[in-house]
């Protein structure tokens, strides 16, 4: 079985919903998800319902817009 990572955006504190189509294709495979800011619990379990064993929520200075450097440094 494969270990897969998916990266997640987030909009108006939901999952995007091109996250749960990933999820649902993954099915089978150990899925965690990293998400950059704060996620709610209730969109934390709908990514648990579609899959995803564990839910990396990334926090940091700058990191509250998109910036590749800053992104790979801290999925790093």
């Amino acid at each position: 079985m494969a270990k897969v990572l998916v990266f997640s955006e987030v909009s108006k504190d939901k999952v995007k919903p091109v996250t749960l189509e990933i999820l649902g294709k993954a099915a089978g495979q150990d899925v965690d998800v990293a998400v950059f800011g704060d996620l709610s619990d209730d969109q934390v379990k709908v990514l648990g319902d579609y899959g995803a064993k564990k839910v990396h929520k990334l926090k940091g200075d700058n990191l509250d817009k998109y910036s590749a450097e800053g992104y790979s440094n801290a999925l790093k």
